[in-house]
């Protein structure tokens, strides 16, 4: 799979952190401070593996005392908010350039569902003290959520038509980091124990129907699409998409479902 599109979605930063937080930030605070069994404490050496805008980061951070460290393989998202930030490096999570047992915890926001989930795990284990943990959220592999869906579906009228590489990656990728019972058992070949991989849901509040939409056309699959849209286009797909997601939140409300891993080293 080409790593190039994806890639250019995540190379403009004040936008991922004006539009897609708006999505990925309560959920980054959702699995630290929620879904996690680690007991953050004073003192502990955490890797931020995928690190972005900051967003994982940001929510270890009302831990308080720990030593946290970013990774990611976009300069522009490092360069973000660099004073307000723990010490970041560019590298890739599947060549992570410190020595075995440097962590007491490694987290994946979001990051497993890019790449064959094995690979970054068994650098998580290599890393991780003995006894560290690993913490990590994926989208499901079996995709049922009405605002996406909404969204897409106007999008879809106005011309969009998913890249290739997103098919790819829905099918060869989340296909196996979304599944718990397939991610689990990645995760034991991978060299982890105690693991746990189950599907946690989170209803959303506060984000307008407006806001959802932008973040929804903020992501990597709408870049190109986006990029060469007619400004009139891009108006009428915010407008008919916030219509239809209100509907949605007028009704049943917006309930995200995420896969949670938990392990240890």
């Amino acid at each position: 799979m080409t790593a190039e599109p994806v890639e250019a979605g995540y190379e403009d930063p004040e936008g991922w952190a004006e539009r897609a937080a708006v999505v990925y930030r309560p959920l980054a605070r959702l699995l630290v401070q929620r879904c996690s069994p680690i007991r953050f404490e004073p003192g502990m050496r955490v890797l931020d593996a995928g690190t972005g805008t900051g967003l994982v980061a940001d929510a270890l951070a009302a831990a308080g005392g720990l030593r946290v460290v970013g990774v990611d393989r976009s300069a522009a998202m490092l360069a973000h908010r660099r004073a307000a930030r723990p010490p970041g490096v560019q590298a890739d999570a599947l060549r992570l350039p410190f020595a075995d047992g440097s962590f007491d915890a490694w987290v994946g926001a979001f990051l497993l569902n890019h790449l064959p989930p094995e690979q970054p795990l068994r650098e998580a284990a290599r890393v991780l003290r003995p006894g560290g943990a690993v913490l990590a959220s994926t989208w499901p592999a079996v995709q049922d959520d009405p605002v996406k869906a909404a969204i897409d579906e106007v999008a879809r009228r106005a011309g969009w038509v998913p890249p290739g590489w997103y098919g790819e990656m829905k099918r060869d990728l989340d296909a196996v980091s979304g599944d718990p019972d397939r991610l689990g058992a990645l995760a034991t070949q991978a060299g982890l124990v105690e693991v746990e991989a189950r599907t946690v849901s989170a209803r959303l509040e506060g984000p307008t129907a407006a806001a959802i939409v932008d973040y929804r056309l903020a992501l990597p699959h709408y870049t190109a699409w986006r990029a060469e849209a007619a400004p009139e286009t891009l108006a009428a797909v915010r407008q008919l998409g916030a219509a239809a997601v209100q509907t949605i939140l007028d009704g049943e409300g917006w309930t995200l479902r995420m896969v949670v891993l938990a392990a240890r080293a």
